[in-house]
């Protein structure tokens, strides 16, 4: 009856869901965090996914472009400066707006590292002005003209597609198909493989529920979400704020 009563924390933030149910074990301290290793971890994809799930409603009330930066050579520690600078010229040619970016880093067959963004731009932006501007930038950057032609990708993402690229940015995360991309096997540093720029505040909603109600939500949840099974420990999924006020309402009638 205690366990069934305790309290746990409900918090939903953009489109995430995370319920904390307390171990009742005793942690002293958090530590550093580990050296980032030429695969890309499993708890570095659980924080994409999580990231990327509390920013969706930002994703949904504006203007998103697919941007990628490819390269012909490059290692992955020259590759960073690169992203560094591709950053600074973006920001200054994006002064005055609300914008935000989520970048990820992947490895074709052949070992080149190359980079994937979405930017989040509260304004519009001319395509073919955005696509000329990133393709000469980086050209400029890297040092190679060449892939002022062909080292750049830029598209538009319809707001009806924005679930899709959530799927993709997350399919990758999860699955096991293409994990070459996901893996740094001539190079043994890699940097992070993930970040986002300029990232916005998102507020969040925090609700003191006890166990018994959080096993309510799990239920209730797992019919539309993949959720795991161990109803002992805490769980995060995908979850708008709509159908979580709509869950604890239904729970507390």
């Amino acid at each position: 009856r205690q366990a069934r009563n305790r309290v746990v924390v409900a918090r939903q933030r953009g489109a995430l869901l995370e319920v904390k149910i307390p171990s009742g074990k005793k942690f002293i301290g958090g530590g550093t965090r580990g050296p980032v290793r030429n695969v890309w971890s499993r708890h570095s994809r659980n924080r994409l996914i999580k990231t990327v799930f509390s920013l969706l409603p930002r994703l949904q009330q504006s203007h998103n472009y697919a941007i990628t930066l490819t390269y012909r050579q490059r290692c992955p520690k020259e590759s960073k400066r690169d992203l560094h600078c591709f950053r600074v010229r973006l920001a200054r040619r994006l002064a005055g707006l609300e914008w935000f970016v989520i970048w990820k880093m992947e490895f074709q067959q052949r070992g080149v590292v190359h980079y994937h963004l979405i930017l989040n731009v509260q304004k519009e932006i001319c395509l073919k002005d955005l696509r000329q501007y990133v393709s000469q930038s980086w050209a400029e950057i890297v040092d190679d003209p060449q892939l002022a032609i062909t080292g750049t990708r830029v598209d538009a993402i319809s707001l009806e597609r924005v679930e899709q690229v959530l799927v993709y940015v997350v399919g990758h995360a999860v699955t096991k198909k293409k994990d070459y991309q996901n893996q740094a096997v001539h190079a043994q540093w890699t940097g992070r493989w993930w970040g986002v720029w300029n990232k916005p505040s998102i507020s969040e909603t925090v609700i003191p529920i006890t166990f018994s109600e959080s096993q309510k939500i799990k239920r209730q949840l797992a019919k539309i979400r993949p959720i795991r099974k161990n109803s002992a420990q805490s769980y995060w999924t995908y979850c708008d704020k709509s159908i979580f006020d709509k869950i604890v309402s239904l729970m507390r009638e």
